[in-house]
């Protein structure tokens, strides 16, 4: 209450008919500042600011929790990039895209991200817990000009996140459930509890996004008359490029104040006596992380956002499944990214089995959000009724339609549906890793069936020899410092 607003009640108080005697002194200036100051700073800061600004205040700071190695404890949370991004072939702007991120408390190593204009939702937390949980042996071949690697790798123990709705969902619980990871809700509206991760997004701005053309800054105090749109010139790999590079070999190569050490050697130094824990494979970690549904199976296969996936293998499950009257639905997996195969739970082998779509032309490379957009243009201009062939002229349709709007789309927001239809967003690096091994077992195989010159040992140089990873037909898979033959590959 201001001085002011005091003296305007003492009047309304002193009016007739209030005799002469009973009437309210007016104190000085100085009288309310002394009366002021004997208050509780607490309260007064309540009324003035409100109780959320007096609570972080006065809020006692303690030691964070003492970690003994790395992944004890990972942070992960979204935020919008300070940035305008570009079309690469029309330079026009896009937006701000995305990012989520992972970082290993105890190192503060950057354990993972991903990039995209997609919004918070599972499918970000999904990408970036498989880039987080992957080896990161991509850089070397996409990014030759980066000086360092990228070491860290394998499941965090436990995983900080805020009470976003993605964090709640069941596909988010069945993945950590599937994968053994703990997770932690932090209390709402107390961004200190995950304080480490938001500083880091507070450093990634202000040492590299505000230094970039076509920054957005922090907020418009900051930005002035500078116009972003105007300004933009890089593109969704441009700045996917530079994000790795600054990451590498900037932040993760110099000192860090909270642990007094530089977090590429603090991570390398305590990688060598404690191994992380991994999923058998880079296939087995992607149907665990994908977005669990029930359906029922019948002769046709499962139907799956109108799309019908059948194998032989699939009518065997049915036969397992009519045994047990309680279990009427099948389990199963999906990528939102991929749409073109799903994953059914075998309850008899204990297992997930792929499953193809019966229309490969259609979902191939296909998207959740392709579909549901398909789907809706679909109803209105294709037929009544959804059918294969509906779908597939008018995902012909959209297709057309997206290539003359990335061109004539003028508005920010168009631009931006756009960018999120074609599904800019950073690369599903598992999946290139189970290509190359597939390659890689053809090659090897080639090898054997020739005759050839005696094979010569050669060395690659890795962030962590002790560790070895084996590429096969399934993906990846970890040995520990073998010993003439030994093998600790978990077998699935």
């Amino acid at each position: 209450m201001g001085l002011l607003s005091l003296l305007v009640r003492i009047n309304e108080y002193n009016r007739p008919p209030r005799s002469s005697d009973d009437k309210l002194p007016v104190p000085s200036r100085n009288s309310l500042y002394q009366l002021v100051k004997k208050l509780n700073p607490y309260e007064v800061d309540s009324a003035r600011h409100g109780r959320k600004y007096a609570k972080a205040k006065y809020r006692a700071n303690q030691q964070g929790p003492r970690l003994g190695h790395p992944l004890e404890r990972v942070e992960c949370d979204h935020t919008r990039l300070d940035l305008m991004i570009v079309d690469t072939e029309r330079r026009l702007p896009l937006g701000r895209p995305w990012l989520t991120a992972m970082l290993d408390i105890y190192s503060r190593m950057v354990h993972g991200i991903y990039l995209s204009f997609n919004a918070p939702s599972y499918l970000s937390v999904m990408m970036c817990l498989r880039h987080a949980v992957s080896t990161k042996d991509y850089v070397r071949e996409r990014y030759p000009e980066i000086k360092n690697d990228w070491p860290t790798y394998g499941l965090p123990e436990l995983l900080v996140i805020d009470n976003g709705k993605e964090f709640h969902s069941r596909y988010f619980k069945d993945a950590c459930l599937q994968l053994g990871i703990q997770y932690m809700h932090a209390p709402p509206k107390c961004p200190w509890y995950k304080g480490t991760m938001e500083r880091w997004f507070g450093i990634q701005n202000q040492k590299l996004l505000h230094e970039l053309p076509g920054t957005t800054f922090s907020n418009i105090f900051d930005r002035g008359d500078y116009d972003p749109q105007k300004h933009a010139v890089i593109s969704f790999e441009g700045i996917l490029e530079l994000v790795h590079t600054w990451i590498i070999d900037i932040y993760h190569q110099q000192k860090h104040q909270g642990v007094q050490d530089i977090p590429y050697r603090r991570w390398s130094d305590e990688i060598t006596e404690w191994q992380p824990n991994l999923p058998p494979s880079a296939d087995e970690l992607n149907v665990l992380t994908g977005c669990l549904e029930r359906r029922k199976i019948t002769n046709s296969g499962i139907e799956l956002f109108n799309l019908y996936y059948n194998c032989p293998e699939l009518s065997l499950i049915r036969l397992e499944l009519s045994k047990d009257k309680k279990v009427e639905k099948a389990q199963l997996k999906y990528d939102p990214n991929d749409l073109s195969v799903i994953r059914v739970f075998n309850p008899q082998a204990k297992r997930y089995i792929e499953v193809p779509a019966l229309n490969q032309e259609y979902t191939s490379g296909l998207t959740l959000h392709q579909h549901e957009i398909i789907k809706k243009y679909a109803r209105h201009s294709v037929s009544k009724h959804l059918d294969v062939t509906a779908l597939c002229e008018a995902r012909k349709r959209i297709e057309e339609i997206v290539a003359k709007e990335r061109i004539a789309q003028r508005t920010l927001t168009g631009r931006q549906k756009v960018a999120r239809y074609i599904n800019l967003s950073q690369p599903d690096y598992t999946n290139d890793k189970k290509k190359d091994s597939q390659t890689s077992a053809v090659v090897s195989q080639s090898k054997e069936d020739t005759p050839t010159h005696p094979p010569s040992q050669s060395h690659t140089e890795s962030s962590a020899p002790e560790v070895e990873f084996i590429f096969d037909e399934t993906g990846w898979s970890a040995t520990y410092n073998l010993r003439d033959g030994e093998d600790l590959t978990d077998e699935r």
